[in-house]
């Protein structure tokens, strides 16, 4: 018995050793790959000092598009000192890895405000053993990496050549996950190295646009003094404008307003500007913001709808009672569908319909086909 145990641990203990030689004891790419996975920064040099081209090499995850090399490792982790040992053995640093097709970079980006200690998870399960000879513990992270060691690493990568303006398959870039995550420092140093602020392949892509929906008004703040614009209109889709309304972000609001962005810049493509959309969330400190600032409180949109259909649509009771206190209109609608009485009361909103007769809304024949209990 004890023979037989003896005779399965040597065999495990070759197994695992397998992983860093092939038979003629040549280091190879799996070994660097769970060297770097791990942290392990002796190990990776001992695999550089024997193989310095393995840092150039792809490893496929089963999968053709799932290519990864040890850089994307080693960025993941936020192992500074294993990313400068594999740039300076030719590691090449705009490979491109997965089905987004994201870079080194961009693997800094997107993991840099909470690193998980599962990395590259597809790459972990292809280099793992068979299971006959798989170790009782998952492969761990031996080395504790921090935000220094973070922002160290993107300065290696950048200094190193990386591309800051490439963008994955959805057409997102470096900069673009920075403002998303609201990851300032990286933002600006992305920044302060020349990425570019403009020219995106659609509304979706725009930086600004994703840290004003987020709420990272130090994001915002660096990128508009950066020179990126804060596109408006119709034409350039949802903007920050509309975000930042939506979602209540009052500071993020009044500094585009103080910026000298119209309260009335149309910010989605039917047209509808930040106070019709305020209007929907029922966010009230925004839509009072908006109001002072010049807010038309009967801008209509291209489908006819003013902010105070959308308040009663939505049953916003106190920010349609907002609109009624600053004068909207109650009356002259040109469809059924535009009228504010008749869309609360076809959502059953007996409170904004009984708000909105109290201010002289009348149904005029509209209400035959509905139930008369709203009134």
């Amino acid at each position: 018995m004890q023979y037989s145990i003896g005779c399965l641990l040597l065999g495990a203990t070759l197994c695992l050793s397998g992983w860093a030689t092939d038979n003629s004891g040549h280091y190879t790419l799996e070994g660097l790959l769970v060297a770097c996975h791990c942290g392990d920064g002796q190990a990776v040099r001992t695999h550089l000092l024997k193989n310095p081209s393995l840092a150039q090499h792809i490893r496929s995850a089963g999968v053709p598009a799932e290519r990864f090399t040890a850089l994307d490792v080693a960025a993941c982790g936020g192992y500074a000192e294993i990313v400068r040992l594999l740039l300076a053995a030719g590691a090449d640093v705009n490979s491109r890895c997965c089905n987004a097709r994201v870079t080194p970079l961009m693997q800094l980006c997107v993991r840099g405000r909470s690193r998980s200690a599962q990395v590259l998870t597809d790459l972990v399960e292809a280099l793992a053993p068979p299971p006959a000879a798989a170790p009782s513990a998952p492969l761990q992270n031996t080395t504790a990496t921090s935000r220094t060691d973070y922002l160290q690493c993107l300065r290696l990568v950048i200094n190193g050549g990386a591309d800051l303006d490439a963008t994955d398959r959805q057409g997102d870039c470096a900069l673009y996950y920075c403002a998303e995550q609201g990851d300032f420092e990286a933002l600006s140093l992305l920044l302060a190295h020349g990425a570019k602020t403009d020219g995106w392949r659609s509304y979706k892509n725009d930086p600004l646009r994703a840290a004003s929906f987020r709420g990272h008004l130090g994001c915002i703040q660096a990128l508009m003094a950066a020179g990126c614009p804060v596109a408006t209109g119709r034409q350039h889709g949802y903007s920050a404008l509309n975000d930042a309304a939506q979602n209540g972000h009052v500071e993020i609001l009044q500094h585009f307003l103080q910026q000298g962005l119209s309260a009335n810049a149309e910010s989605t493509p039917s047209g509808a500007t930040p106070l019709l959309v305020a209007a929907l969330k029922g966010r009230l400190t925004c839509m009072q913001l908006l109001l002072d600032a010049g807010a038309k409180v009967d801008h209509t949109d291209s489908n006819g709808c003013t902010a105070l259909d959308c308040a009663a649509h939505a049953g916003q009771l106190q920010a349609l009672e907002l609109l009624l206190a600053h004068g909207a209109n109650v009356h002259g609608w040109r469809l059924c569908k535009n009228d504010p009485l008749c869309a609360a009361a076809f959502r059953g909103h007996g409170p904004c319909v009984r708000a909105l007769a109290a201010a002289g809304a009348e149904a005029l024949g509209l209400f035959t086909h509905l139930p008369g209990r709203w009134l």
